[in-house]
């Protein structure tokens, strides 16, 4: 069983397509390719509408609707008037307006415009005069060019229809390119086809526009395109640029504030209070380090404990340091809960919630604060749901003594601050978002209704600013759906970088991400006015190089109608040499060629004349060589049938006289025996009483009566059987008469003479005029110098025009200007031969070994008597006829080979003839 896969199907698809194809006219194909780009054309707004319920598609479907309409009425034009051309040419008419109507509704058409447009030369090429493809190419052209001048400056409001599908752009964009493909390929095989009935030249005019239509659309185009993916590279670092550095610029503004809100903390520690009490705090420590932690230990211990009434939680709420953080909280209001810690992480002073412990001594915010006593910056970002903050801590210095003190630790609510800080009011969909180094979205900001904005997880934002840990820069990133964005993106930096590693250290960073579409917006125009420019100055080559091939065509056509009425006889016609140099020199020499012509002509006629006498003599020569030719043949061709009829009667014969004497010989031995008998029985039966044989004298009566009629009936028949014997005996010496009379036949052309066999056939091919005036044969000859060869002229002849006949009957069938016969001499393996050749309807494998054979024939009119004859022809010469054939509708050759004599052999082998 057969495997169905791509391949089978694809040739089962293009067969199904050609055997439709031979069945449609050329008109059919560029209608059924209309309407189906007419019924897409509101099929898919239709989908549309019921999706999103615009008015645009409404309009869009009007224009597909009008669509189908127009091809219904180029059916009824062409149909009622006849005028396919036409029909086709308003068919291009309305397929261009309704091009130039949808990018006006519609913001993604112009892709199926183009291929829309692409079918207007195409069904002009294929249905109209091709004269007109020049026509077609600027009216798509242009049209192409108004189509992108509508998309760029549309003064309606559009909608995307791809947008409002259910299927895809590309699926859609598929489809729609089915239409041009059927009609390039209706045009290859209408067209472009010697053998199709549809074939048509291309004039020069056509020529000369489609040629620099070739040479300038793929220049200009690309040109249009390297220009186009410039300004796009160029338009697109820009807007990259601008993205990274509006990030670099918010990444500094946010660096900077938690910069100046960790000065204030700084300036906080600063104060004389602070100070004291961390001095004193520090006195009050034994100087064994492990007994000051055991110390810390135990307090932190009752701390967790404690109730709020506890006296040491009670000091540390209220005391002078506290109070110092008070004053400064109701100053700056986006600082609370802060804590001042000694020199081994105790609380010494908190504001705001009570602390959860005592002992801060294992916790990043006092161990980078203080740094090993060289005192430091540390942020850390607490995220939950109800709160996000940034916890800061600084170490306390003491300027006098040159030591660290302790650490102060701030909760600083940042989130008014970003607010403040990502509002960039720019009118294009950009959206700000503030990530940590897992993606997690700190703060966003989104403008002008973003279409396709990251989603809460920012972990592609992770992936497409990777740079960023090296420093700011920009990308282009896929978005989680597919989108494509112009990313800008920078980590946190401050102006004065003072505090830069510990900010830094929060490892947050500025993204700024904007849809590729809305960054590239002058991109898309500049490209789609670069390609307007592109298509107005193709329409623009391509009309001029119509109309110069028109003015180059002018002289030719000129010299075309010389040439024609030279054809007709007017020899005495003027080409006048105009256009370029070559037209005016292929001018001239028509004019030459014609003053040639008619000095050749005046010639000829003056040869004629003197020629007349010439050729009515070689004329009346070769009559009579013809008629002794036909005479020889025809003596050879009746010595043949006597020779067969001879052979076949005389076996007839020598079996009728045997039957005859056997005949005769039973007769006689009838007469003898039986009847001899019967007459004694019946003169025994006279001479003999009754009595004596029967009882009764009237038995013996009537047996002697029933002898008697026997008697009489053998007689009888015995006189007939001799009067039939006579008469068959007379039958066969009048054959035996006419077979005598045959035999004259076959003594008559026995005699050989030396021949030269391209002499012999040259001289029947001219007087056998049948070849050409019946048969209607083309005949090519090959003859090589051959030696002379010693043979009967009547069985050669008789033999050769057997062959020709032969295979021209085997041409019949084929058209007048297509039979070709190849006549050719050679000498092989010292042997001549003489073929023919045909191009006719051929033999099958399993009939060449009996073709020769007396019946054998491939005719249904054919009698089997020529080949058999003429093999035997050959064979009493002593030679043999040859025949090949590569099968049925391949025509045949059949060769007549004849041994030559050893002396000429050499000679022949001596003078380089002689082929192996």
């Amino acid at each position: 069983m057969p495997t169905f896969g791509p391949g089978l199907l694809g040739s089962g698809g293009w067969a199904v397509a050609s055997a439709v194809m031979n069945t449609l006219s050329p008109f059919a194909v560029v209608v059924g390719a209309a309407t189906f780009v007419a019924v897409l054309m509101f099929g898919l707004p239709l989908v549309a509408f019921l999706t999103e319920h615009q008015s645009a598609y409404l309009w869009a479907m009007v224009v597909g609707a009008v669509q189908l309409f127009g091809v219904l009425l180029a059916v009824l034009l062409a149909k009622k008037q006849d005028a396919s051309q036409t029909a086709t040419w308003f068919l291009v008419v309305v397929q261009t307006l309704s091009a130039l109507l949808l990018p006006l509704l519609l913001t993604d058409i112009l892709v199926l415009t183009a291929l829309f447009l692409l079918m207007v030369p195409l069904a002009v090429c294929l249905s109209a005069r091709l004269p007109g493809i020049p026509l077609a190419l600027v009216l798509s052209l242009a049209a192409m060019g108004t189509a992108l001048a509508g998309d760029l400056y549309s003064p309606l409001a559009r909608v995307a229809l791809f947008d409002a599908l259910p299927f895809s752009a590309p699926w859609v964009m598929g489809l729609t390119a089915l239409a041009p493909l059927v009609l390039a390929a209706a045009v290859g095989r209408f067209r472009l086809r010697r053998h199709s009935p549809y074939f048509t030249r291309i004039n020069i005019a056509s020529q000369q526009a489609l040629l620099i239509t070739g040479v300038a659309a793929p220049a200009i185009l690309l040109t249009t395109a390297v220009l186009a993916w410039r300004i796009r590279e160029a338009y697109g670092r820009q807007a990259g640029e601008v993205n990274r550095n509006w990030a670099v610029i918010l990444a500094e503004r946010i660096a900077d504030d938690f910069e100046d809100q960790l000065r204030k903390v700084q300036t906080l520690s600063q104060d004389e209070v602070i100070l004291t009490m961390l001095r004193k705090r520090a006195a009050d420590y034994p100087d064994d380090g492990a007994a000051a932690a055991a110390q810390i230990e135990v307090k932190d211990r009752r701390w967790r404990d404690a109730g709020a009434g506890d006296a040491e939680v009670m000091f540390i709420r209220s005391n002078e340091a506290m109070m110092a953080l008070a004053r400064f909280r109701r100053i700056e209001h986006s600082h609370n809960h802060m804590m001042v810690m000694d020199r081994y992480g105790a609380l010494v002073a908190a504001q705001g919630a009570r602390p959860e412990r005592y002992d801060y001594g294992a916790t990043n915010l006092w161990r980078h604060a203080w740094n090993r006593g060289i005192g430091s910056s540390y942020f850390e970002w607490v995220h939950n749901e109800n709160d996000d903050v940034i916890l800061m801590s600084v170490a306390v210095w003491d300027h006098n003594t040159n030591e660290a003190l302790g650490v102060i630790v701030s909760r600083y609510q940042f989130r008014p601050m970003l607010d403040t800080i990502l509002q960039l009011h720019q009118d294009r969909p950009l959206a700000v978002v503030l990530i940590d180094e897992g993606g997690r979205q700190i703060a966003r900001e989104s403008y002008s209704e973003l279409e396709a904005g990251p989603d809460e997880d920012g972990s592609w934002l992770v992936t497409a600013t990777a740079s960023a840990a090296a420093g700011a820069g920009w990308s282009l990133g896929d978005g989680p759906a597919g989108e494509r964005f112009v990313i800008g993106h920078a980590p946190l930096s401050t102006t004065s970088r003072v505090n830069l590693e510990a900010i830094q250290g929060l490892g947050w960073r500025v993204v700024l991400v904007e849809p590729q579409d809305s960054a590239f917006t002058v991109v898309t125009r500049s490209t789609k006015t670069s390609l307007l420019l592109a298509m107005l100055i193709l329409a623009a080559s391509v009309w001029l190089a119509s109309l110069a091939g028109r003015v180059m065509s002018r002289p030719i056509g000129k010299l075309k109608q010389t040439a024609t009425a030279m054809v007709a006889g007017d020899l005495n016609r003027y080409a006048d040499p105009l256009g370029s140099e070559e037209t005016a020199t292929l001018a001239e020499a028509f004019n030459s060629m014609t003053a040639q012509l008619r000095r050749v002509i005046e010639d000829l006629q003056d040869s004629n004349r003197n020629l007349e006498d010439k050729v009515r003599e070689r004329t009346a020569r070769l009559r009579r060589t013809q008629r002794g030719l036909i005479d020889g043949a025809h003596s050879s061709g009746m010595a043949e049938i006597a020779t067969s009829v001879l052979h076949n009667i005389g076996n007839i014969l020598n079996t009728l006289n045997v039957s005859v004497e056997t005949s005769r010989h039973l007769l006689g031995r009838s007469q003898e025996g039986g009847l001899t008998k019967l007459r004694h029985l019946s003169a025994l039966m006279a001479r003999t009483r009754p009595e004596d044989f029967l009882e009764g004298r009237q038995d013996w009566l009537k047996i002697q009566q029933y002898l008697e009629k026997l008697l009489q009936l053998l007689d009888q028949e015995n006189r007939s059987l001799s009067a039939e014997l006579d008469i068959v005996h007379q039958q066969a010496r009048l054959i035996h008469k006419s077979l005598t009379a045959q035999s004259a036949y076959v003594r008559e052309a026995s005699y050989s003479e030396t021949l030269d066999i391209n002499e012999v056939i040259n001289d029947i091919l001219l007087a056998d005029t049948r070849l050409e005036e019946q048969f209607k044969v083309h005949i090519h000859r090959e003859f090589v110098a051959l030696p002379p060869m010693r043979g009967v002229r009547s069985k050669l002849s008789y033999a050769f025009l057997c062959l020709v006949e032969n295979a021209c009957e085997a041409m019949a069938h084929l058209p007048p200007e297509e039979r070709r016969l190849l006549i050719k001499t050679s000498l092989q393996n010292k042997e001549l031969h003489v073929s023919v050749r045909d191009n006719g309807i051929g033999i099958a494998p399993d009939r060449l070994q009996s073709i020769f054979q007396y019946g054998a024939t491939t005719k249904s009119d054919g009698n089997g008597f020529g080949l058999h004859s003429c093999a035997n022809a050959m064979r009493e010469m002593g030679g043999r006829v040859l025949v090949h054939s590569d099968g049925e509708g391949f025509g045949a050759t059949f060769t007549l080979a004849i041994t030559a004599e050893s002396a000429a052999v050499d000679a022949a082998e001596t003078r380089g003839l002689l082929v192996s």
